[in-house]
């Protein structure tokens, strides 16, 4: 791994990313990142617990690992990246804590000495840093739990990001990786367009997996599980979030701007929609063309879009839906299904 440990920009983003559990040799009152797999100390497992709130997001990440060979004393840190913009860094994270084998730890802040700036002026250059003894043959357990502030992709979308390549140090690809993550946006009714993630192991090209064949629905919140991870020092998890319908500001929602009443809907849009997005995306078509829902919440949502656009329209017939609209339509039904 090299040195310095950088990020690829998504386009113009404003945001900040916070780390795997690394581990450090100390140097001249800093911390030095090692070069990959200097230690015989395996991540087999790491659970990865993201909440969306309404003004920030929480993250917990539970990691197991297990010590191939003779006892280690390490230092052991979560770096986080830091933005300049307009000569100033921007940091966004508080409440950081911190736990080994269960007991909570003291933990202190340290300066990473970085061989080079990083691309795009983004840079690890601190670290939570705390000692961790790794008994042979035996498996220890760490823990970190912090709030982070949403960065901007744009005036459309808000980020809740996570950056995992820094784990790629440990001895063995990451065994596995559990991501959950739940949507607790309650002053409007948030929706995840996208969870960009970089293709596992393919390097120098970066490009994002297909999350979509890897999302289960449990209990309303969406879950992940890879397998056998050696991630890029660059690697991200970007939870893109915007408004219901695609209504992405400033511009308001109408029919006639909803590109999917001409375009397929992809099963990848699909399978990030909840149950609840998914009816609404479905009956959405049907709104359109004035259905008088016997929901009332259903009409109510529709009706709740500024200008308002949806008036019943009592001769309503189902020939009024087009072809596209209503191969969207069974798209959606299929996903719901699945439940």
């Amino acid at each position: 791994m090299k040195r310095n440990i950088c990020i690829i920009i998504f386009g113009i983003i404003s945001f900040v990313l916070f780390a795997n559990d690394t581990y450090y040799y100390a140097a001249g009152g800093n911390i030095i990142p090692p070069e990959s797999h200097q230690t015989n100390v395996e991540m087999v497992e790491e659970v990865i617990h993201i909440d969306l709130f309404d003004n920030y997001y929480s993250v917990t990440v539970d990691f197991t690992f297990f010590n191939h060979g003779t006892d280690e004393n390490l230092i052991v840190g979560f770096p986080y990246l830091l933005q300049e913009q307009g000569g100033t860094y921007s940091i966004r994270i508080y409440d950081f804590k911190t736990w080994v084998n269960d007991e909570i730890v003291t933990y202190s802040n340290d300066k990473i000495e970085l061989s080079g700036q990083g691309y795009g002026r983004i840079i690890v250059d601190h670290a939570f840093t705390k000692n961790v003894f790794f008994p042979s043959e035996e498996i220890t357990k760490t823990k970190v739990e912090y709030k982070a502030e949403y960065g901007r992709a744009s005036s459309s979308y808000f980020l809740a990001t996570y950056y995992y390549g820094s784990g790629g140090a440990w001895h063995n690809p990451i065994g596995k990786m559990t991501i959950d993550i739940k949507n607790n946006v309650s002053t409007f009714d948030a929706w995840i367009y996208d969870i960009q993630m970089p293709e596992i192991g393919y390097r120098n090209f970066p490009s994002n997996i297909a999350v979509e064949n890897h999302i289960n629905w449990e209990n309303n919140f969406l879950q992940m599980e890879l397998f056998n991870i050696e991630p890029n020092e660059n690697d991200t998890i970007a939870i893109w979030i915007g408004r219901p319908l695609w209504d992405l500001g400033p511009r308001v929602f109408s029919p006639n701007r909803f590109e999917y009443r001409t375009h397929m809907l992809e099963d990848r849009t699909l399978r990030l929609l909840s149950s609840q997005q998914l009816k609404i995306t479905r009956n959405a078509f049907y709104a359109f063309y004035g259905y008088n829902f016997r929901d009332e919440n259903l009409k109510s949502f529709f009706q709740s879009f500024n200008p308002s656009w949806y008036v019943v329209d009592e001769s309503f017939n189902e020939n009024m839906i087009t072809e596209i609209e209503r191969i969207n339509i069974n798209k959606i039904l299929e996903e719901e299904r699945k439940r």
